[in-house]
C-alpha cells in the first residue's frame, strides 16, 4: 500500500480520535447510536442519548436559564441578517463557557440554519479543542454555504490548528464547493509554516488536490513556486495544466515571460501548448506585450498553425491573436485575416477533444479580440459568422487615427479618478451612431472636437489598452469598433512646459457632464429610448437661457426619480436638486414624496429628502404625508412624522397623542422630545413651560400605551421635560432595551436636573464594558456635563485623560468645551502645568484646551508647539491655526510633509482658513513648498491681515479695517463681511462668519468651509436683519 492511500485511510481516524472529547448535549431519552458517513471528521456517537437543541422528541421540564439559552440558539436561525439573531449571538456570548456544550450540539447534529451563529459565537468563547468542530460543521453543510464563517471562526480560535484541518481536508474527500471556499480562504492565511502541507498536495492523485496545492504555492511562500508551476504545464489531466497558465499568466516577473517564451518554442507539444495560453493570459489580463518575435514566428509555422494536433493549433491560434497585432509584421497580421480564425473556429467547433475546455475560454476571448463582435459562446453563431465573413474580414489593427466614416462606430469613455478614491466615468458617442444605452450624445462636429483635443495630447500614441488604477488621474479610451486607443494622465503630467493636459482634460469633462448631465434624467415611461429624448430636447436646450435649463432639468429629474436605477443614483439626484435652487412646484413636490414616502426601505436619503421636500411649503404634500408615514415602523420615517407635527405647534402635538395609529402617537412623542431638546434649534423657555404644562399629563397617560414603542417615547420625552420620576423606569428601559434605546436613555439623562440621574450615569461609566459601550459611556458623559452635577468637570477630565476608548475621550473633551467654564479650562491647565509623562495624554489635554477661549488657551498653545512630542506639537498647531495664530504655519507645512493621512488632510484646511489662500496643487508635498513659499514673504502678517489681503484681491473695499486689524470689535464691518458671506469661495465664507463672531459677539449659525452656498446665504440673511435692527443709521449691507 502506498503511502497516500496510507494516508488518506488514517487521517480521518486521527481526527475523529482527536475531537472524541467534544461534549454533547444531555437529552431526556437514549437515541439509537447515529450511522456516521464518510465526511464526519470527528463527531463521536451521542453518549447516553445526547440529542442537539430544536428537536422534536418531547423533553422534560428544563430550568429558566436552559430555556433561555434554548430561545436564542433558536434565535440564531435569523443571525446576522437581522436584528434579533443578532441579539441572540450578542446574548450567547456574554453567557460565556457554560453555553459551549450547546453550540457543540448544535454544529454535530443541529439545524443548519443555526450553525453559521453557533460557529461564530464558539469562535469567540471556545478553545482550539474546538476548531475540528467548527470545521466538521462546515465540511457537513450543502454547496459549503456560509463557509467563510466558519473558517474565520476556527481561524479566531487555532490559526495553525484551523490551517492545519483544512490543509488535510483538501487531500481527503470530494466536496468540490467546499475545497475551493477552503482554497480561497487558505489564499489569504497561509505563510511558509505551512509549505510542506501545501508540497504534499501537488503529489495527489487526483486533479483537484494537485489544482489546490498550486494554487496555493505563491500564497505559501514556496521558494520554487514559479519552477512547480512550469512543470505543472505538462500535467496530463487539461485541468491542472489550464490552471497553471493560469497562475502563471497572472503573476511572475520577466525572467519568468522569458522561460515562458522559451516553452512556446522549445517543449514538447503539450507544454508549448500551455505555454502559449500561459502568455495569452499574461496579455490578456496584466494587458502586456509578452510574445517574443521568434515566439510569433514559431507559432505561425509547423510547431504551431500547421501542427497535426488541434491543441497545439488551437493554443497557437489564440496566442498570434493575442501577440501578433502589435508586432508590425505585415506576413502575421495577414494571417489574423482568415488562417487564425479557421483554426479558432475549428477549435470551438463540435469536434470535442481531451483539452477542450482548456482552449474553449481562450479561443472565444481572442475571436471577440480580432473581430470585435460579441457573439454567444456558441460553436454554431461563430461558424455561421465566419460562412458569410470568410474571405473578406479583416482583423483588429492598432487605432491610428480618426476618419469620418468611423464616427458611427465611434466612441469615448473618460474617468476621472480623485485623490480620495472617488470615480466618475463617462461615455460619450456621436449622433451618428447607432442608439444603445448609457452614453451622452454630442452632435458629430462636438464629438470630433473631443477626439481632435485627445489627438493633440497623443492618445493614438497610447497604447490599445492598460491596468485599471486606483491613484489620482484621469484615463480616456477612444473606441472604434473593435480597436481602441487609451491615454492616462495623472498630476505629476501638468508642467508649465505642456501646458497642464491632466486639468484641461478635468475641466473639458466637467463642462460636458454639466452640459449633458440632463440626458441622465429620463422618464422612461414615456421614453424607451435615450437617443429619441435627447434628438427631441437637445435643439430647444441649445436655444434656451439658464433659467429655463435648470427648469427643465429640475423636472426631468423629478420624472425619472421612480426610473433611476438605485438608492445611490436616487441620493445624488435629491443632492442635484438642492444644488439647483429655486422651488418645486406642488405637483412636482408631490411626485416627488410619494416615490420617497413608499420606499421599499426608509433611511436617511428618504428621511433628508422629505426634509427639504417639506421647507418647500406645500401644505397639501404636509398633509399628504401624515397618511402616508403614520404606519411606516422605520425609525427615520417617524422622525420625518415627528418634525411634521412639531411645526404644528402643542396643539397638534397633544391631538397626536390620542391617534388610532401607534405610528402617529410615537411620532408625537418623539415630536415632543425633539422640541423640548432643542435639537433643531433653541427653544424660548416660556415654550418649553407652556408645552410642559399642557403635555406632561398626556404623556403620563402615553407611556402606559400597550405598544412598546408609544411607551418608550413617552418616557424619554418626560425625561426631556426634566422629570426625575421617570429615572427609575429609565434604568429599567436601559436594562432591557437594545443599544439604540439605551443611547437614547442616557442621553435623555443629562435633561434631569440636580442628582436625581447621577448615581445611575456612573454606574453607566463604571460597569459599561460590552458592545456599544464606548457610545454608551461617551452619553452618559455628555448628560453629566449638561445635568450641571458638581463632579462633572472632575469626571470629564478623568475619563479624557485615562479611559482607553477614543470615543469617550472624544466625548469628554466635547462636553468640556461645551461647558466652557473657567473651572474646566483651568483643570486642563493645571494638568498640562503639571507635565504628565505620556505623550499621548498630553495631546488630548492640549487638543481640548484648543477649543476654549482666552490668551491662557493661546499662551499654552504656543508653549507646546515646543513639545517633544510630534503628536502634542500637531494638536497645539492644529488648534492654533484656530485660534488664528500665525506662527503655526510652519508646524502646518510640516505636518503636510510628514503627517498621517488624517492629520495631513486637517492641516490643508487649517493653512486655507487661517492664510484665506487656496492653492489648486492636490500633492500634499507640492502643497507644502507652496505654502512654505508663500510665508516666507508673508510671515510678518497675522491671520486677519491675511484675510483682509484676501478680499482685496477679491475687490471688495477693505479701507475700514483699521479697528478690526487690531481685534477690536468695530460694526462698521459688518455690511461688508454679509457680503462676503455670500462669497463663491468657502474659505473666505468662513472666515467672514468669524469675522462676524468677532465683532458683534454672536452667531446666527456655523459656517466652515463644508457649510453650502445655500445655508451660508440663509445666514447672511439672519445677519442682515440683525444687522438693519440694530445699526440702522450705519446704512444696511449691500
Amino acid at each position: 500500500m502506498d503511502r497516500h492511500r496510507l494516508a488518506s485511510r488514517l487521517i480521518p481516524l486521527v481526527l475523529a480520535v482527536a475531537t472524541a472529547v467534544d461534549v454533547a448535549l444531555p437529552a431526556r431519552a437514549d437515541d439509537p447510536p447515529k450511522k456516521r458517513d464518510e465526511f464526519d471528521f470527528g463527531s463521536p456517537p451521542a453518549e447516553g442519548g445526547t440529542k442537539a437543541p430544536g428537536t422534536t422528541r418531547p423533553e422534560a421540564p428544563i430550568d429558566r436559564t436552559e430555556r433561555a439559552i434554548r430561545a436564542e440558539l433558536d434565535e440564531l436561525r435569523g443571525w446576522p441578517e437581522q436584528r434579533s439573531g443578532q441579539r441572540a449571538a450578542e446574548a450567547l456570548f456574554l453567557r460565556g463557557q457554560e453555553v459551549i456544550p450547546y453550540l457543540v450540539a448544535v454544529l454535530k447534529n443541529g439545524d443548519p440554519a443555526m450553525q453559521p451563529g453557533a460557529a461564530w459565537v464558539l469562535g469567540k468563547i471556545g478553545e482550539p479543542v474546538h476548531v475540528q468542530v467548527i470545521l466538521g460543521a462546515a465540511a457537513q453543510r450543502t454547496n459549503a454555504s456560509r463557509a467563510e464563517v466558519f473558517f474565520r471562526a476556527a481561524y479566531g480560535l487555532s490559526a495553525e490548528n484551523a490551517k492545519s484541518w483544512l490543509i488535510s481536508f483538501l487531500g481527503l474527500a470530494n466536496r468540490p464547493l467546499f475545497r475551493r471556499e477552503a482554497t480561497r480562504f487558505l489564499a489569504e492565511h497561509v505563510t511558509n509554516a505551512d509549505a510542506p502541507g501545501v508540497l504534499q498536495l501537488l503529489d495527489g492523485r487526483k486533479a483537484p488536490v494537485r489544482i489546490a496545492g498550486l494554487q496555493l504555492l505563491r500564497p505559501a511562500g514556496v521558494a520554487d513556486a514559479d519552477s512547480r508551476l512550469l512543470q505543472a504545464l505538462a500535467d496530463s489531466d487539461p485541468e491542472v495544466a489550464t490552471t497553471a497558465a493560469e497562475l502563471l499568466g497572472r503573476g511572475g516577473d520577466a525572467a519568468m515571460t522569458q522561460q515562458l517564451n522559451e516553452l512556446a518554442r522549445s517543449g514538447e507539444a503539450r507544454e508549448r501548448a500551455y505555454a502559449t495560453l500561459a502568455l495569452a493570459e499574461q496579455a490578456r489580463v496584466r494587458l502586456t506585450e509578452p510574445f517574443e518575435v521568434a515566439t510569433l514566428a514559431a507559432l505561425s509555422g509547423q510547431r504551431g498553425l500547421a501542427h497535426p494536433l488541434k491543441l497545439t493549433r488551437a493554443a497557437a491560434g489564440v496566442g498570434l491573436a493575442f501577440g501578433a497585432a502589435s508586432s508590425g509584421d505585415e506576413a502575421l497580421l495577414a494571417l489574423l485575416d482568415q488562417a487564425v480564425i479557421d483554426v479558432l473556429v475549428d477549435a470551438v467547433g463540435g469536434d470535442h477533444f481531451r483539452d477542450y475546455e482548456s482552449v474553449r475560454g481562450p479561443a472565444f476571448a481572442a475571436l471577440r479580440r480580432l473581430t470585435g463582435k460579441d457573439l454567444p459562446e456558441t460553436a454554431v453563431d461563430w461558424a455561421q459568422w465566419w460562412r458569410g465573413a470568410r474571405g473578406s474580414f479583416r482583423a483588429r489593427r492598432p487605432l491610428e487615427r480618426l476618419e469620418a466614416s468611423d464616427l458611427p462606430q465611434a466612441s469615448v469613455r473618460i474617468t476621472v479618478v480623485e485623490a480620495n478614491g472617488l470615480r466618475r466615468t463617462a461615455e460619450f458617442a456621436p449622433q451618428s451612431a447607432p442608439s444603445r444605452p448609457n452614453v451622452l450624445w454630442l452632435q458629430d462636429p462636438a464629438f470630433a472636437a473631443l477626439v481632435g483635443f485627445f489627438e493633440g495630447l497623443g492618445i493614438f500614441q497610447g497604447p490599445e489598452s492598460g491596468e485599471e488604477r486606483t491613484d489620482e488621474h484621469v484615463a480616456v479610451t477612444l473606441a472604434v469598433g473593435n480597436q481602441r486607443r487609451r491615454m492616462v494622465l495623472t498630476p505629476d503630467d501638468d508642467t508649465a512646459d505642456n501646458d497642464r493636459p491632466t486639468t484641461r482634460t478635468r475641466l473639458r469633462f466637467d463642462a460636458l457632464l454639466e452640459a449633458n448631465e440632463w440626458q441622465t434624467y429620463v422618464d422612461t415611461d414615456k421614453w424607451l429610448d435615450r437617443k429619441v429624448w435627447w434628438e427631441r430636447n437637445q435643439e430647444g436646450l441649445e436655444a434656451a437661457g439658464p433659467d429655463e435649463r435648470t427648469d427643465f432639468l429640475r423636472s426631468a429629474i423629478v420624472a425619472s426619480f421612480d426610473d433611476l436605477p438605485d438608492d445611490l443614483a436616487k441620493a445624488q439626484a435629491l443632492y442635484r436638486l438642492q444644488r439647483l435652487g429655486g422651488r418645486l412646484s406642488g405637483a412636482e413636490a408631490a411626485v416627488l414624496a410619494r416615490e420617497l414616502a413608499g420606499a421599499p426601505a426608509f433611511g436617511v436619503m428618504e428621511k433628508d429628502g422629505l426634509r427639504w421636500i417639506l421647507r418647500q411649503g406645500h401644505d397639501e404634500v404636509r398633509a399628504e404625508l401624515l397618511g402616508l408615514l403614520a404606519d411606516r415602523p422605520e425609525d427615520e420615517a417617524r422622525r420625518v412624522l415627528a418634525h411634521i407635527l412639531m411645526e404644528g405647534g402643542i396643539a397638534v402635538l397633544k391631538e397626536s397623542y390620542s391617534d388610532p395609529r401607534a405610528g402617529m402617537r410615537a411620532a408625537g412623542a418623539l415630536a415632543t422630545r425633539l422640541l423640548m431638546s432643542g435639537e433643531d434649534g433653541e427653544v424660548e423657555e416660556a415654550v418649553r413651560e407652556r408645552a410642559k404644562e399642557r403635555l406632561r399629563p398626556s404623556l403620563e397617560v402615553l407611556a402606559l400605551d400597550e405598544d412598546p414603542r408609544v411607551s418608550v417615547e413617552s418616557l424619554l420625552a418626560m425625561a426631556y421635560f426634566g422629570d426625575p420620576s421617570v429615572v427609575e423606569r429609565l434604568e429599567t428601559l436601559f436594562r432591557d432595551g437594545d443599544l439604540g434605546t439605551r443611547l437614547e436613555v442616557a442621553r435623555a439623562l443629562g435633561f434631569i436636573p440636580g442628582n436625581a440621574a447621577h448615581p445611575f450615569l456612573t454606574r453607566v461609566l463604571a460597569e459599561e464594558r460590552g458592545e456599544g459601550s464606548g457610545a454608551l459611556r461617551a452619553a452618559a458623559l455628555r448628560s453629566m456635563a449638561r445635568a450641571g452635577h458638581k463632579d462633572a468637570v472632575r469626571l470629564l477630565g478623568y475619563y479624557l485623560t485615562n479611559d482607553r476608548d477614543r470615543q469617550v475621550q472624544e466625548a469628554a473633551a466635547e462636553a468640556l468645551a461645551e461647558l466652557g467654564s473657567a473651572e474646566a479650562r483651568f483643570m486642563i491647565v493645571d494638568e498640562l502645568m503639571r507635565g504628565p509623562s505620556q505623550a499621548d495624554r498630553r495631546a488630548r489635554l492640549v487638543d481640548t484646551l484648543g477649543r476654549f477661549e482666552g490668551d491662557v488657551v493661546v499662551e499654552q498653545l504656543r508653549r507646546h508647539l515646543g513639545d517633544e512630542s510630534p503628536d502634542v506639537v500637531a494638536a497645539a498647531a492644529l488648534r492654533g491655526a484656530e485660534r488664528g495664530m500665525g506662527e503655526t504655519v510652519p508646524y502646518l507645512v510640516a505636518l503636510l510633509r510628514g503627517g498621517t493621512g488624517s492629520e495631513k488632510e486637517r492641516a490643508r484646511v487649517a493653512l486655507e482658513v487661517l492664510t484665506s489662500i487656496r492653492f489648486d496643487e492636490r500633492s500634499p508635498t507640492l502643497l507644502a513648498e507652496r505654502y512654505q513659499g508663500w510665508y516666507e514673504r508673508e510671515r510678518v502678517g497675522t491671520a486677519r491681515t491675511w484675510f483682509r489681503d484676501a478680499l482685496k484681491r477679491k475687490g471688495y473695499d477693505v479701507t475700514g479695517f483699521g479697528l478690526y486689524l487690531k481685534g477690536e470689535p468695530d460694526e462698521t464691518t459688518v455690511p461688508l463681511f454679509i457680503r462676503v458671506l455670500r462669497d463663491p469661495d468657502p474659505v473666505l465664507r468662513r472666515n467672514a462668519a468669524k469675522a462676524l463672531h468677532d465683532v458683534a459677539g454672536r452667531s446666527f449659525g456655523d459656517v466652515d468651509v463644508t457649510t453650502s452656498p445655500r445655508r451660508a446665504e440663509e445666514i447672511a440673511a439672519l445677519w442682515a436683519d440683525w444687522f438693519k435692527d440694530r445699526v440702522s443709521g450705519l446704512g444696511g449691507p449691500r
